[in-house]
C-alpha cells in the first residue's frame, strides 16, 4: 500500500511543483506542504524510479497541451526539455515540436551588444546551431555533468541535465534511454561573461548511441557539431562508425585515456578517425592530468572554433521535415485536430497586413459612423473571421484548443517579425533622444501587435452588429463563455479604444451564469502596477493561469480569466468563481510619449479598482516613484467605493526584496508608505468634499504588517541563463495562503453574482467614461488648467507692463522738463531714471514670480495637471522682464534724444525771442519818452516796422540730405562683403555684386531703403516745419503785441490736453479687458475662434486669403477696428478722458498749494518777485506730471508786474475755467480713431501682443501658435488646416494639397521645401527640421471641418491665386455646409464652453 502511494504521489508532486516553477521539483523527496505527499519516507529510495523515467512517463501520459505547459515550465526553471521522446518500440521516437512551440527565449548576441539590442524568438523558429552529445556504452564519466559544467561556466553552477549524482538520478533507467534532451545557452551581451557570442542549442542523447541509431542518424543530420564520449571502441561500435558516411569534420571524440589504456584502443580510435577523414583536432583526450575544468575548457574551445568555421544552422521547424525520412514521428503531424487547426490559422494569418490611410479614410469615418447601425447587419464576414469562427465553433474541443494555440503561436511569430526591426529603430531614436520619433515607433509597436485577443474582440463586434438585424448570432456568447470557462482570457476593456463592449460582455457572462446553474458569485481580484514589474507573472505563479508575460507584443487594456472554486472552499469564501483581472502596465515610459496615455492610465486604474474585491498593488522597489501616481489614482477610487458602501481589500506586494529579515528591516519604509497614503487621502478627500477624512485607514482596513508582502526577485542569477528563484514561488504561495485565510475571515457583504456584477460594470464604466470621478483625466481638464494658467499669466503680464508704462510716462515728462544747461544735467537725470527703472522692473518681476508660485499652491485649478509647463512659464516671466526692460530703456533713450534735439531748437527759439524782447523794450522806451499820446494804429505800425526789421537776419532750419545719409548706411551694411570703396549712386553699389544670392540681398535692401528714405524725408521735413524759428516767431507775434495773456492758457492748457491724449492708451486697454469683450482677449485660442467666426459670417475670399498670408497685419486691423467699435457702442471714451482730466487737475491744484511757500516753508511775500518764484516752484512741482513749455514760461515772466497773491487767486479761478473748458472739449470730441493717433501706448498694439503670442506658424499649414507664455519650448495649435490653403502643391501634378498636417505627420508621405533643400523628407520625421513644433494626431474627424469648408468653397479661387490646379478632396467634404459650421462646436469653441 505504501509503495502504491509513493508511485502515485511522486508524479503529482513533481508536476505540481513544476507548474509552480519550483526549481527543486526534480528532487523527488521534496514536498510543498501538500497533504498527499506528507506520507513519503525513506523507503521511497528503494522503490523510486529514475527522475528521467518519471519525466518521460509524464510526457507520454500527458495530452498535447499539458506537454507544452510542462516544457514551458521546465525551460523557465532551466531544465533540459525532451526533444526526441522515446516510445515503447525499439528505436522509435517522437520529435516534440508542438511541446517546444510555447518556449520563447530572449538573448543579446554580441553583434547587438553595443546598441543594447536583443533577440526574442520562439525556439522552434530561431536559427540556432545545435551541438549534440552522445556516448558509447562503455563510457566511464558522465557527459551530463560535463554539459552542466560547460553551461554553468559563466556563473554559479546549475544542474541543467539530470545525472547520476543527483537525487533520483542513480536508479537504473527503464524507459528514458533513447530520449534526447535539449537545452539552450543564451548570451547576455557581456563579452567577459558569455561563453559564446550567440545562442547555441545543446542536445543530450540518453543511453548508448549504438542502441539508438535512429536518434543518432537524426542528430548527425541536424547537428552543427557532435561530441562522442567513450573509453574505447567495441568491435560493433567501431564497425558502425567506420561504415557511417563521413560527417564533414563535425564529429569529435572525447576519449578517456588512462595510463593502462590498451594500445588497441588507440588504434581503434585512429581507425575510426581515418574512416571519417578526421584529424587530431577532432580528438579530445581526457587523461588523469585533465580535470573537469580543463576538459570543459577544451570542449568549449572546440565548439567556438567549429561555430566560427561553419555558420550554417537550421531551426527546429526545418528539422521536423527531416525527421519523417528517418522514421521519426512528429507530434504535430500525428494529430489530425492539430493539422486542421494549423491550416485554418495559417489561412487567417496569411491575409493580415498593416495599412494606414489619411484624409480619405478620416473623411469616411463620419459617414460610416452615421450609417453603421443600418449597414452593420449587411456586412459580410471576412474570410479570416469566417475561418476563425468556424474553427472555434468546432464540436471537437481538442481541435478547438489546438486551433487557439496555433493561432497564438503564429500571431506571435508574425508580430515578432515586425517588432524586431521596430525595436532596432527604437534603440536608434532613444540614443538620439528623439522623443517624437520614439512616440511614433511606440505607436507602430502597438499597431503591429496583432494577437488572439483581437480576434476575440472582433467576435464581440460581430455579435453586437448582429443585434440590429434578424440574424442574431446567438452562438457567439455561448462560445465565448465556453472558452472563458475553459481558462482562456476574455478582453474586458479594449485598451486601444478605451471602450467596453457592454452588450457583448453582458451576454457572455450571462451565458456563463446559465452554465453555472445560476450559481455565479464572483470574487474579483486585480493586480495593478508599473509596466514590467511582474504583475502577470505574479498571477500566473499564484493561480497557475496563463496570462501573457512575453515582451514580444505590447498588449493594452484589461483581461479577465475565470477560476472555478472547489467545493471545499466555496462555503468558506462565499464565492463560486475567482475572477482575475490582469491589466497592462501603467506609467509606461514608451506609452507616455503618446498624447492620451495619462487619460488612459487613469481610466484603466480607476475602473478595475472599482470592480475589484481584492486589489494587489505590485510595487517593484526600483519603480516606487512611478508608483506614487498610481497610488494617488487608487486612493481616489477607494474613497469613492467607500462612499457607496463597497469595501475593497488592498495588498501592497513589494517585489525584488530578498532576505529573511526584509519584513523587519523595512518597517521604516512601510511607515513612509503609510504617510504618503495619508497625505494622498487628505488631498483626495478635500477634492471629494469629504473633509472629515484625513487618513488612509479611514477608507480601508489597512494593517502595516498584514497588507504588505515582500517577495524576492524572480530570477536566480543573471538572465537569460538564470533559472527561476525557488524562493519566489515559495513566497508567492505563502502570500496566497495568507490572503485566502484573510478572505475566509472576511465579514463584509456577499460577493456579487454575475447579474449584479454586470450592473456594477455598467455603472462604473459610465462614471469613468463621463468623468464623474473627481480625479481628473487629462483630456479636457488639462486643457482647461492650461488655459486658466495662460489667462492668469496674461493678467500678470499686463499688470507688469501697465505699471512700467505709468512709470515711463512720469519719467518721460521728467526728461522733457529737464534743462540741458541747468544745474542738474540731463545725463544725471537719465542715469537716476535708468536705475529707478531697473529697480521697478526687478520689483515687478518678483511680484510676478510670487503670484506664479502662489498659483501653483492653489487646489482649485488642477495645477498638478500643468506641472510640466511650470518651467516654460517661469522662463516666460524672465522673457517678459527682458522685453519690458528693453522697451523702457529704448523709450528713455528716445526721450533723451528727443530732448537733446528739441533743446537745440529751444535755444534757438529762446535766442530769437530774446532779441525780439530787446527790440520790444527799446520800442516801448522810445514811445515812453514821447510827450504826445500815440494812437493804437500808430503803435501797431511801429511794432510792424520793428518786427520786419528784426526778422531780416533770422533764417530757417537747414534740411539734411537724407538720401545721401541712407546711402552711407547702406554701404556700411556691405562693409564686410567687399573692399572699402566710395560710391555716389545706388547703381554703383549694385554693379559691384554679381553673385546671385548677394545680388538678391542687395535688391531687397535697396527696395527697403528706397521706401525708408521717402518716409524719413517726409518726417524730417515735418519736423523742420514744426520747429522753424520764423514760423515760431510769427506764432508768437500776437503774444508780444497783446499784453493780457492767461497763464493757464499758455502753460497748462496744451500740456494737459497732450497728457490726456498720450497717456490714455493704457486706460483704453484696461477698459477693454474689464468689459464684456474681455473673453475675446482672454487667450490665444479663443481669440482665434472669434476671428474665424467673423470671417465665416462675412464669407469673403480676400479675408480668408489675408488671414492665411498676412495674419499679423489682418489681426492688427481687426483689433483696431474692434477697439473703435467697442468705444463707439458700449464704452465711453469721454468718461476715460474725464477721469484722466480729474487726475491731472488734482495734481496741478496740489502743485499750486505747495508752490505758494518758499524754501523755508513760509508763504511767499505779496510782490512781483514772488510771482516769479511761484511760477518756478510750480514748474518744479509739475516736472514729473506734465511737460511744461519753457518758452511760454519765459513769456509769462517777461515784463511781469503782477503781485503774488492776486496772481495766485486769479490762477485758481482760471484753473476752474480751464477744467470746464477742457471738459466741454472732451464732450465735443470723443472720436476714438483720432485719439488712437495721439496715444503713446497704442491699445490695439498692446492687445495684439497679448493674443499674438510668439508669432510662429505651423511649417505646413501656417496656422499660428497658440501656446501660452513667451518662452514656451514647443509650439502647438488646436486646429490645423489643409495644406493647399497656404500654397502647398504636388511637385508632380501641381495640384493643391488636401491633407491636413495632423494627418500627414502620422502618415507615410514625404515633403520637400526650402528647409530640406527641396529633397524629400518623411512627414513622420518632421521634427528633424522643425524640432520646436508639436503636431499631435487629430483624434476626431470634425476638428478641421472649418478649414475643409473653406477649401471646398474657395477651391478654384485658391488655385487661381497660387497658379495651381484645384485640390482633389474627399467627396464627404461637400456635405459640410455653413449652417452646420455655425452651430457645431469646434475644438476652439469646446475649449471654453
Amino acid at each position: 500500500m505504501i509503495i502504491l502511494l509513493i508511485v502515485f504521489a511522486k508524479p503529482w508532486a513533481f508536476l505540481r511543483n513544476l507548474l509552480m516553477s519550483n526549481t527543486k521539483s526534480r528532487a523527488l523527496d521534496c514536498t510543498f506542504e501538500d497533504e498527499e505527499t506528507e506520507d513519503t519516507d525513506s523507503e521511497s529510495d528503494t522503490n523510486s524510479s529514475n527522475i528521467l523515467d518519471l519525466i518521460v512517463a509524464l510526457f507520454v501520459c500527458a495530452d498535447r497541451f499539458l506537454q507544452q505547459e510542462m516544457a514551458i515550465k521546465m525551460s523557465l526553471c532551466q531544465f533540459a526539455v525532451p526533444f526526441l521522446l522515446p516510445s515503447d518500440t525499439q528505436n522509435q521516437c517522437t520529435l516534440m515540436l508542438w511541446a517546444l512551440r510555447g518556449i520563447i527565449k530572449e538573448w543579446r548576441p554580441h553583434s547587438l551588444s553595443e546598441i543594447k539590442g536583443f533577440v526574442e524568438e520562439n525556439v522552434v523558429c530561431a536559427q540556432i546551431p545545435l551541438v549534440s552529445f552522445v556516448r558509447l556504452r562503455n563510457c566511464s564519466f558522465s557527459k551530463s555533468q560535463v554539459l552542466n559544467h560547460l553551461l554553468s561556466k559563466s556563473q554559479q553552477h546549475y544542474e541543467f541535465f539530470c545525472h547520476r549524482d543527483m537525487n533520483g538520478g542513480s536508479c537504473p533507467r527503464k524507459i528514458a534511454n533513447g530520449m534526447v534532451e535539449m537545452c539552450w545557452y543564451l548570451p547576455c551581451g557581456n563579452m567577459s561573461i558569455d561563453l559564446f557570442p550567440d545562442a547555441v542549442a545543446f542536445a543530450n542523447l540518453r543511453g548508448d548511441v549504438c542502441a539508438f541509431e535512429t536518434q543518432f542518424a537524426f542528430l548527425a543530420k541536424v547537428s552543427h557539431t557532435i561530441f562522442v564520449f567513450l573509453d574505447k571502441f567495441e568491435e560493433n561500435e567501431q564497425k558502425m562508425f567506420v561504415t557511417y558516411p563521413p560527417m564533414d569534420s563535425k564529429l569529435f571524440f572525447v576519449v578517456n585515456f588512462q595510463r593502462d589504456t590498451n594500445p588497441d584502443v588507440k588504434s581503434s580510435v585512429e581507425a575510426v578517425m581515418a574512416a571519417q577523414n578526421l584529424n587530431r583536432e577532432n580528438l579530445i583526450r581526457k587523461s588523469q592530468k585533465v580535470n573537469m575544468a580543463r576538459l570543459v575548457d577544451m570542449i568549449c574551445s572546440t565548439i567556438k572554433k567549429s561555430l566560427s568555421e561553419h555558420s550554417a544552422s537550421q531551426n527546429i521547424e526545418s528539422m521536423a521535415k527531416i525527421a519523417p525520412e528517418l522514421g521519426i514521428s512528429v507530434d504535430e503531424l500525428t494529430s489530425e485536430p492539430s493539422l486542421s487547426a494549423e491550416e485554418a490559422a495559417q489561412r487567417i494569418v496569411k491575409g493580415i497586413g498593416v495599412h494606414s490611410k489619411l484624409e480619405n479614410y478620416k473623411a469616411q469615418l463620419q459617414q460610416v459612423k452615421e450609417c453603421i447601425l443600418k449597414t452593420q447587419s449587411q456586412y459580410k464576414l471576412t474570410a479570416a473571421m469566417s475561418e476563425f469562427l468556424k474553427a472555434v465553433n468546432s464540436k471537437d474541443y481538442i481541435e478547438r484548443a489546438f486551433f487557439l494555440k496555433w493561432m497564438g503561436h503564429k500571431l506571435d511569430i508574425r508580430s515578432r517579425k515586425y517588432l524586431s526591426s521596430l525595436r532596432h529603430d527604437l534603440k536608434k531614436k532613444r540614443q538620439l533622444k528623439d522623443s517624437d520619433s520614439i512616440a511614433k515607433i511606440d505607436q507602430k509597436l502597438l499597431d503591429c501587435s496583432l494577437g488572439l485577443e483581437h480576434y476575440m474582440r472582433e467576435m464581440g463586434h460581430i455579435y453586437e452588429a448582429s443585434l440590429g438585424s434578424g440574424n442574431k448570432r446567438h452562438e457567439l456568447p455561448t462560445l465565448a463563455a465556453e472558452l472563458l470557462h475553459a481558462g482562456f482570457p476574455l478582453e474586458l476593456l479594449d485598451g486601444d479604444a478605451s471602450n467596453i463592449p457592454e452588450k457583448w460582455i453582458n451576454d457572455v457572462l450571462m451565458e456563463l451564469h446559465k452554465m453555472a446553474g445560476q450559481k455565479s458569485r464572483l470574487l474579483v481580484l486585480t493586480v495593478l502596477g508599473v509596466q514590467s514589474t511582474g504583475k502577470s507573472t505574479l498571477l500566473n505563479t499564484m493561480f497557475g493561469v496563463q496570462f501573457a508575460v512575453s515582451s514580444g507584443r505590447c498588449t493594452r487594456g484589461a483581461y479577465m480569466l475565470l477560476l472555478p472554486v472547489g467545493e471545499d472552499l466555496r462555503t468558506e469564501l462565499s464565492c463560486d468563481f475567482i475572477l482575475l483581472i490582469d491589466t497592462e502596465g501603467l506609467k509606461s515610459p514608451d506609452l507616455a510619449q503618446l498624447d492620451n496615455s495619462y487619460e488612459h492610465d487613469n481610466q484603466l486604474a480607476t475602473f478595475v479598482i472599482g470592480l475589484s474585491d481584492v486589489t494587489i498593488i505590485n510595487v517593484a522597489m526600483e519603480n516606487f516613484n512611478e508608483m506614487k501616481d498610481i497610488i494617488q489614482i487608487a486612493v481616489h477610487a477607494f474613497l469613492r467605493m467607500r462612499e457607496i458602501g463597497k469595501k475593497t481589500i488592498c495588498y501592497f506586494v513589494h517585489q525584488n526584496v530578498a532576505g529573511v529579515s526584509a519584513h523587519n528591516k523595512l518597517s521604516a519604509d512601510r511607515e513612509h508608505l503609510l504617510d504618503h497614503l495619508n497625505e494622498v487621502t487628505e488631498i483626495a478627500a478635500t477634492m471629494e468634499k469629504k473633509t472629515h477624512i484625513s487618513k488612509f485607514t479611514e477608507i480601508l482596513d489597512y494593517d502595516l504588517d498584514l497588507n504588505n508582502w515582500y517577495i524576492p526577485g524572480l530570477w536566480y542569477g543573471t538572465p537569460p541563463m538564470a533559472p527561476v528563484n525557488t524562493g519566489y514561488s515559495a513566497e508567492v504561495f505563502d502570500f496566497k495562503k495568507k490572503m485566502i485565510n484573510h478572505l475566509k475571515g472576511r465579514n463584509g457583504d456577499a460577493f456579487f453574482d454575475i447579474p449584479k456584477f454586470l450592473e456594477w460594470i455598467s455603472s462604473m464604466w459610465r462614471a469613468v467614461k463621463f468623468e464623474n470621478f473627481i480625479f481628473s483625466f487629462q483630456n479636457t481638464l488639462v486643457a482647461q488648467a492650461y488655459d486658466n494658467l495662460s489667462k492668469e499669466f496674461s493678467e500678470w503680464e499686463w499688470s507688469f507692463t501697465r505699471h512700467l508704462y505709468d512709470w515711463l510716462d512720469s519719467a518721460t515728462v521728467q526728461i522733457s522738463n529737464t534743462e540741458t544747461s541747468g544745474p542738474e544735467t540731463l545725463e544725471a537725470v537719465v542715469a537716476t531714471l535708468q536705475q529707478d527703472a531697473q529697480n521697478e522692473i526687478s520689483s515687478q518681476e518678483k511680484k510676478m514670480q510670487e503670484k506664479f508660485k502662489q498659483y501653483f499652491k492653489r487646489k482649485d485649478r488642477h495645477v498638478n495637471l500643468v506641472e510640466r509647463y511650470k518651467t516654460d512659464f517661469m522662463k516666460s516671466i524672465n522673457s517678459v522682464q527682458i522685453d519690458v526692460k528693453n522697451m523702457v530703456m529704448n523709450k528713455l533713450d528716445a526721450a533723451v534724444q528727443l530732448r537733446k534735439s528739441t533743446s537745440k531748437v529751444e535755444d534757438l527759439h529762446r535766442k530769437h525771442a530774446g532779441m525780439i524782447e530787446d527790440k520790444v523794450l527799446e520800442l516801448l522806451k522810445n514811445y515812453k519818452d514821447r510827450k504826445e499820446e500815440l494812437s493804437d494804429e500808430e503803435l501797431k505800425a511801429g511794432f510792424e516796422s520793428m518786427w520786419n526789421k528784426a526778422l531780416v537776419n533770422i533764417s530757417g532750419l537747414k534740411e539734411r540730405d537724407i538720401p545721401s545719409e541712407m546711402l552711407k548706411q547702406l554701404w556700411q551694411s556691405f562693409y564686410n562683403v567687399k573692399s572699402k570703396r566710395h560710391f555716389d549712386t545706388l547703381r554703383q553699389i549694385k554693379n559691384v555684386f554679381t553673385t546671385r544670392n548677394i545680388e538678391q540681398e542687395v535688391d531687397l535692401k535697396l527696395y527697403i531703403c528706397g521706401i525708408a528714405t521717402r518716409k524719413f524725408l517726409e518726417m524730417h521735413r515735418k519736423f523742420l516745419a514744426d520747429k522753424d524759428p520764423l514760423k515760431h516767431l510769427e506764432a508768437l507775434k500776437s503774444e508780444f503785441l497783446e499784453k493780457a495773456q492767461n497763464f493757464t492758457q499758455l502753460c497748462l492748457n496744451q500740456p494737459s490736453t497732450e497728457y490726456i491724449n498720450q497717456s490714455i492708451g493704457t486706460d483704453i486697454v484696461e477698459a477693454i479687458l474689464n468689459s464684456k469683450h474681455s473673453t475675446e482677449y482672454s487667450s490665444r485660442s479663443y481669440f482665434q475662434y472669434n476671428i474665424l467666426k467673423e470671417l465665416l459670417e462675412k464669407e469673403k475670399f480676400t479675408l480668408f486669403f489675408k488671414y492665411i498670408h498676412n495674419y499679423e497685419r489682418l489681426v492688427k486691423k481687426w483689433i483696431r477696428r474692434h477697439v473703435i467699435q467697442s468705444f463707439s457702442k458700449d464704452l465711453s471714451l469721454s468718461k476715460l478722458k474725464r477721469k484722466k482730466l480729474a487726475f491731472i487737475f488734482e495734481k496741478i491744484e496740489e502743485a499750486v498749494e505747495v508752490s505758494q511757500c518758499g524754501e523755508d516753508g513760509n508763504p511767499l511775500p505779496n510782490n512781483a518777485e514772488s510771482t516769479t518764484v511761484l511760477i518756478q516752484n510750480l514748474c518744479k512741482a509739475l516736472s514729473k506730471v506734465i511737460t511744461l513749455p519753457m518758452d511760454a514760461m519765459d513769456r509769462i515772466r517777461f515784463q511781469n508786474t503782477s503781485l503774488c497773491t492776486p496772481f495766485t487767486n486769479n490762477l485758481k479761478e482760471c484753473l476752474k475755467d480751464l477744467k470746464k473748458q477742457l471738459e466741454e472739449e472732451i464732450d465735443r470730441s470723443s472720436d476714438i480713431s483720432e485719439t488712437l493717433e495721439y496715444v503713446t501706448v497704442k491699445p490695439h498694439n498692446e492687445l495684439f501682443r497679448r493674443v499674438f503670442g510668439c508669432g510662429k506658424q505651423c511649417p505646413f499649414c501656417k496656422v499660428p501658435c497658440e501656446a501660452g507664455g513667451k518662452a514656451h519650448q514647443e509650439h502647438h495649435a488646436a486646429v490645423h488646416r489643409p495644406q493647399g490653403l497656404c500654397a502647398y502643391t504636388s511637385w508632380i501634378t501641381n495640384i493643391l494639397g488636401e491633407e491636413i498636417c495632423t494627418s500627414s505627420v502620422h502618415g507615410n508621405g514625404q515633403f520637400q521645401n526650402h528647409e530640406t533643400n527641396f529633397e524629400s523628407h518623411p512627414y513622420k520625421e518632421y521634427r528633424t527640421y522643425y524640432p520646436d513644433w508639436l503636431i499631435p494626431p487629430d483624434r476626431t474627424v470634425e476638428a478641421s471641418d472649418y478649414w475643409k469648408y473653406v477649401l471646398v468653397t474657395y477651391n478654384e479661387r485658391f488655385a487661381e491665386e497660387y497658379e495651381a490646379k484645384p485640390a482633389v478632396y474627399p467627396s464627404e467634404w461637400n456635405n459640410i455646409d455653413k449652417a452646420q459650421m455655425s452651430v457645431r462646436k469646434t475644438k476652439y469653441e469646446s475649449h471654453f464652453f
